[in-house]
């Protein structure tokens, strides 16, 4: 990147500039002083008892910088910047405390009010971590649960396939239990899946031809399923899948009114005839 001549030349003459106003500053500040050495003093006196000690004043802005230096290596141990402590950081930590701690003057309101905002600082810090650690642990925890449902859901597929009903279900019931522990039983986001186990189990069910039971189960998952979700589109092709299902079982017990109701309601939310050609001719 190239820099013109009319830059330099411009930065001279501005460097220029600074410089002879700085003289002129300098010349009536010295003729002001001789001339006129009482004023000049009583001024500066005035000054001092105006903003106080210059040396107090240094000491105070030597203390803050050690302050600020102290809260923020703090603060960076207690977020994600930690890191061996050097020498150099040992040194100045060490200076920044005896500094505080043995400095003449006592601390003034103001530094007593930076130092509280330091502090609330460092315990909001504190508790945001505390949180976090607690957020993620409780997150483990969950996904631990989820993981080890999924395994008796894969138990239970399994030994549906093998027309071993029992295991089935009893896998099927472990894993729903799993879904409605303590730490599960507050996850709305997992309804869905405590939904389809129950769906799963009223399968079971009919298959084993306990139909008044699956009829209970298909139910329980409709609660779930018929309330709308934009976020899960499928949520009602579930719904009407079971729906279907649910009719299937309720003209096997021989609650054809209430199975035709069923197949009306499919119907209107599909817009698409649904009663099935044989069902005025004779039973499922």
């Amino acid at each position: 990147m190239s820099i013109s001549y009319g830059y330099f030349l411009a930065l001279f003459q501005l460097l220029l500039f600074s410089f002879a106003m700085l003289v002129v500053v300098g010349f009536l500040f010295g003729k002001f002083l001789v001339n006129f050495p009482g004023f000049f003093f009583d001024l500066v006196s005035q000054l001092i008892d105006w903003i106080g000690n210059p040396v107090e004043i240094v000491l105070k802005i030597l203390r803050f910088c050690a302050l600020l230096y102290l809260f923020k290596w703090i603060l960076n141990q207690l977020g994600f910047q930690k890191g061996p402590l050097t020498f150099t950081q040992y040194l100045i930590i060490s200076l920044c405390i005896a500094y505080i701690v043995l400095s003449p003057s006592q601390f003034s309101p103001d530094e007593m009010l930076i130092i509280a905002i330091l502090v609330s600082i460092s315990f909001y810090k504190i508790l945001t971590l505390v949180l976090n650690k607690f957020s993620v642990k409780h997150k483990k925890q969950i996904e631990a649960h989820v993981n080890r449902a999924k395994q008796f859901e894969r138990a239970a597929f399994q030994a549906y396939q093998q027309e071993q009903l029992y295991d089935a279900l009893r896998h099927y019931h472990k894993a729903l239990d799993i879904y409605k522990s303590p730490i599960l039983a507050q996850e709305t986001n997992l309804n869905i899946r405590r939904a389809k186990i129950l769906e799963k189990i009223g399968v079971v069910l009919y298959k084993d031809k306990q139909f008044e039971i699956a009829l209970v189960r298909f139910h329980q998952a409709l609660d779930v399923y018929k309330k709308p979700d934009e976020e899960n589109p499928n949520r009602f092709n579930d719904h009407i899948r079971l729906l279907n299902e649910s009719a299937i079982v309720l003209r096997k017990l021989g609650r054809r009114q209430e199975a035709l109701k069923r197949y009306h309601l499919i119907s209107e939310l599909t817009g698409k005839p649904s009663i099935p050609k044989n069902f005025f001719v004779s039973s499922v």
